[in-house]
């Protein structure tokens, strides 16, 4: 619930786009939520960017060669997987 309720967060300040939900009935909780469209706005991408560090100069390959350092220094294993998804597909 938790999670389902921080990605309508991020839609809903315009940090990510594409989100699909499935009402539970009531108008808090989403039944469930679909992943495969959603992606990062620009306001996003800027946002994690200026967050972590990094530098707006480097090509998309090399943000993600850091970002993924950055998840493993602060222990975000599933963000990191999500990047290394990227980064082979």
């Amino acid at each position: 619930r938790a999670f389902n309720m921080a990605l309508l967060k991020l839609q809903s300040e315009g940090f990510v786009d594409g989100l699909q939900t499935f009402p539970s009935g009531t108008l808090m909780l989403p039944k469930a939520v679909i992943l495969d469209s959603v992606l990062p706005t620009r306001f996003g991408v800027e946002y994690v960017e200026t967050k972590l560090s990094i530098e707006k100069s480097k090509s998309g390959p090399e943000k993600l060669k850091f970002l993924i350092a950055q998840c493993g220094k602060f222990g975000w294993d599933v963000l990191h997987a999500l990047v290394l998804k990227i980064l082979s597909g």
